[in-house]
């Protein structure tokens, strides 16, 4: 799969590795920190005196920033799962079965101070979120002094699981794993960065199968990346030996319909041209839409723009609301939606949110959406693609900072788990050892 060549200059080296602990490293590791040390850093009020915020969302940006506040105001999530799940290493765990327990973390270790509820909303209002809790059913109002909508975008398998319970996801995962080790030929329709992730860790860890990747536009992964970009990434899949066929819009096949993927007898996956695809498993991964099914309380007040995000201002405050913030995927940031964009509008969040509950007047941290595009690719756990906001990185850095773990021991740790890797999926509450235990039970059991 090639070798991986150091950079000759050691100058250069650090500098570049400097730039990327900034831009792409810290906001996993520092932000809560810096967030502290700005705002929150004072002596944590007394419970009952503390000021309540309502966290609608336990993905990347609702937990972080439901972590930084969890000290000095009433904090509860509400999530409509019993588990977080880790996006990022979702195709691994579909290519290599092992990594599936590292993907669906529980909420029971999240906050020392602060509750996780599982419930689906069913309104909102200027003061108030009314939930219907999991299982039981029953309507329950959130009253809020703050609120932050984090509620992300809607997902298809395979970029995440359908099934609100750790258990089920988890068999929803092995499952497709159990499909991808039967097949022989796999075709992936869509080449942003969900179809290539998963079109390269197949064919890493599966090296005998014919894999193909079929994208309607001139380009993989996202608009903005350049030319070198794309020139050292078709050279690396070709070495890999995904097939890659492009400016081919793909004539859906019926078999896919009413389906999360198809596995079954070889069929013919036909493009607009005539070019035609054999495969006995075939995945469609066409992007994603806005969450806004549970967003009428701001789509009245025109909130929403046309893709269905939230409008917010420069502090990511919701159109017309001082104590309402959206972050994440759901909001309308012009930029990508990327896991640590995410984590960066959770730090804004936090300090604003911190700051006007102290009594400040104006929130004083504006965001910066990020110009330029970013991608970083792993192909597989030895190799990786990646450009950050116009800078090429070497596959040697995006190797040991992401494609070996996909941060899988990172956020374990952040949400209370610090022994859990992909270096021990053992430890894992779902892996084949533990899953059955009382402790696994209790701890995806929410209120």
């Amino acid at each position: 799969r090639g070798n991986i060549v150091m950079p000759s200059s050691s100058a250069w080296n650090g500098a570049l590795l400097g730039k990327y602990v900034l831009l792409f490293v810290v906001p996993f590791v520092g932000l809560m920190k810096l967030v502290s040390n700005l705002y929150i850093a004072d002596a944590a009020p007394a419970r009952g005196s503390r000021k309540k915020v309502v966290i609608l969302g336990g993905g990347y940006a609702g937990t972080t920033v439901a972590k930084a506040l969890d000290k000095k105001f009433d904090v509860t999530v509400v999530d409509r799962q019993n588990h977080m799940t880790q996006m990022l290493g979702i195709l691994r765990a579909i290519a290599d079965r092992k990594c599936a327990p590292l993907t669906l973390i529980p909420y029971d270790k999240l906050l020392q101070d602060g509750v996780v509820v599982q419930a689906e909303i069913t309104a909102i209002s200027e003061t108030q979120v009314t939930i219907s809790t999991t299982p039981s059913g029953k309507s329950r109002a959130l009253p809020f002094d703050f609120l932050v909508v984090a509620t992300g975008a809607n997902w298809a398998f395979p970029g995440k699981p359908s099934s609100p319970d750790a258990l089920e996801a988890l068999g929803e995962l092995e499952e497709c794993g159990n499909d991808v080790a039967k097949s022989t030929s796999v075709a992936i329709i869509g080449g942003g960065a969900v179809g290539l992730e998963l079109a390269c860790e197949i064919k890493f860890h599966h090296p005998q199968k014919k894999v193909t990747l079929i994208h309607s536009g001139p380009q993989l992964v996202a608009p903005g990346l350049s030319d070198k970009f794309h020139t050292k990434l078709a050279d690396k899949l070709q070495r890999l030996g995904v097939e890659v066929l492009l400016n081919e819009r793909v004539q859906m096949p019926a078999e896919l319909s009413g389906r999360r993927y198809y596995a079954g007898p070889r069929i013919a996956v036909r493009t607009e041209s005539g070019k035609e695809v054999g495969a006995d498993l075939v995945f469609r991964c066409t992007g994603t839409t806005a969450a806004r099914s549970h967003l009428g309380f701001f789509e009245s007040r025109g909130c929403l723009d046309q893709a269905g995000r939230i409008r917010v201002n420069e502090h990511l405050q919701v159109q017309g609301f001082s104590n309402i913030f959206a972050i994440g995927d759901c909001c309308n940031t012009p930029e990508q939606k990327l896991e640590f964009l995410a984590v960066k509008h959770s730090a804004v969040a936090a300090v604003n949110i911190a700051a006007l509950g102290k009594g400040v007047a104006q929130p004083p941290k504006k965001y910066a959406p990020q110009k330029l595009a970013s991608a970083v690719i792993p192909i597989g756990t030895k190799d990786g693609a990646g450009e950050l906001q116009g800078m090429g990185l070497p596959a040697f850095l995006i190797v040991a900072v992401k494609s070996k773990d996909l941060f899988a021991a990172r956020f374990w740790k952040a949400m209370g788990y610090p022994g859990v890797s992909s270096s021990s999926p053992d430890a894992a509450p779902l892996s084949a050892a533990n899953r059955a235990s009382a402790a696994t039970a209790k701890a995806y059991a929410l209120r």
